[in-house]
């Protein structure tokens, strides 16, 4: 992109005193460039699957998440380097037959499903960066949970829900049984934080908060909304919470709640 970008202002400066009208073209062209340029390494770098059973397309300039094939316990499992939701939103394709979104109006059905929608989505990244939630996620489909899990902490600005059951946000590591069931949830660090434009669940079943420390600085709306912070594994089918024990020096709060926060 640099390359072209210095090619066209040498144009630029070698007419510069003979035709106006070719300046401004050459404007045009060095705009548009640069303007247009960098579209899709954005949306690769907001969401970026760490393999091919997870795919992403773009449409409207929406990311669209065509989920991985669910498993027997109708769970898909996708892995990502990175997963934000950029302000325009993104939808988790959860469709076994042309569906309409409220986001991209009518989408196509996700292939990879053949013909077993999921009944829980889980979104894992297992790169080195946070999570920033800051738009809508939608599901395309079969309304389904959801859990978003990055060890590295999640932020949410203006984040809310389309769609979508229930909602775990976690810094936790989600792990399955031997039957493909989600059974454990196992949290050693990472703090979750609301900011700004805060957070909205109104839609959802439940929302969960489960991380080492929660800060809230701005508001929560929702329904049924539940906060667990500290190191803990959490037994999702006994319903049992243990304490994760001399990881390592404890935070100073495991919640903290400022003036502008609830």
């Amino acid at each position: 992109m640099f390359i072209l970008i210095f090619m066209y202002l040498c144009q630029n400066r070698i007419v510069g005193n003979v035709m106006k009208n070719k300046i401004i073209r050459y404007r045009t062209k060095i705009a548009y460039l640069i303007a247009s340029y960098p579209l899709l390494p954005v949306f690769s770098s907001t969401i970026q699957p760490m393999n091919d059973k997870t795919q992403l397309t773009v449409e409207n300039q929406i990311p669209i998440i065509n989920i991985a094939a669910a498993n027997q316990a109708s769970i898909s499992y996708n892995r990502y380097q990175q997963f934000n939701i950029p302000p325009q939103g993104a939808v988790l394709n959860n469709a076994i037959r042309p569906a309409n979104s409220q986001l991209v109006g009518q989408l196509a059905k996700n292939d990879q499903l053949a013909e077993r929608a999921a009944s829980l989505i889980i979104n894992e990244v297992t790169g080195s960066s946070s999570s920033q939630l800051n738009g809508k996620l939608e599901i395309a489909g079969k309304k389904a949970d959801v859990i978003i899990a990055n060890p590295n902490g999640i932020s949410c600005d203006g984040c809310h829900f389309s769609n979508i059951g229930g909602l775990t946000l976690t810094t936790g590591q989600p792990i399955l049984n031997q039957q493909g069931e989600f059974a454990h949830l196992k949290v050693k660090k990472g703090d979750i934080t609301i900011l700004n434009k805060g957070f909205y669940s109104g839609s959802q079943d439940y929302a969960e908060m489960i991380s080492r420390t929660v800060t809230i600085n701005a508001s929560i709306l929702g329904k049924n909304i539940s906060l667990l912070s500290g190191t803990n594994a959490i037994n999702y089918q006994t319903g049992t919470v243990s304490q994760i024990a001399n990881l390592s020096l404890k935070p100073q709060f495991a919640v903290s709640i400022t003036e502008s926060g609830i």
